[in-house]
């Protein structure tokens, strides 16, 4: 179990705009992927969401299982919080359900690609060479 806590804020009352129309996946799918950087940066390996080093026991799979289970947790507060503002036609049904934790998992297990294309990116950036910001 991670020590971190899922954050929960949201507006009691929701958007007025968006009533009648299905609120977005993007940050809920946002908020997951940042739980798990965060965790990931503070826990190291210990978290089991390193695609790059997978925990010897568990392999790409456990990786996948812990991406999934945060993804998860955040489903289940945002139903959570749109129960208790008595917006349950809010919650998010189960194909959004697997939607973003299919986005979150296939996110996770391309961390290190990604990081990879980011770090090729920042050495081609003129301005950080320029302001000696190279790590």
């Amino acid at each position: 179990p991670s020590p971190l806590r899922l954050p929960l804020r949201a507006s009691p009352t929701g958007d007025p705009l968006r009533r009648g129309t299905r609120p977005s996946l993007i940050p809920t799918t946002i908020n997951a992927l940042s739980f798990v950087l965060l965790d990931r940066a503070t826990r190291g390996p210990a978290s089991g969401l390193d695609a790059s080093a997978p925990p010897p026991d568990k392999g790409a799979l456990g990786v996948a299982l812990a991406a999934g289970k945060i993804a998860a947790d955040f489903l289940a507060a945002r139903t959570e919080r749109t129960e208790a503002a008595d917006r349950a036609e809010e919650a998010p049904d189960p194909s959004e359900t697997q939607e973003v934790a299919g986005r979150v998992v296939g996110t996770v297990m391309r961390l290190p690609e990604l990081e990879r294309t980011l770090r090729e990116r920042v050495a081609r950036a003129g301005w950080i060479r320029k302001y000696g910001e190279e790590g």
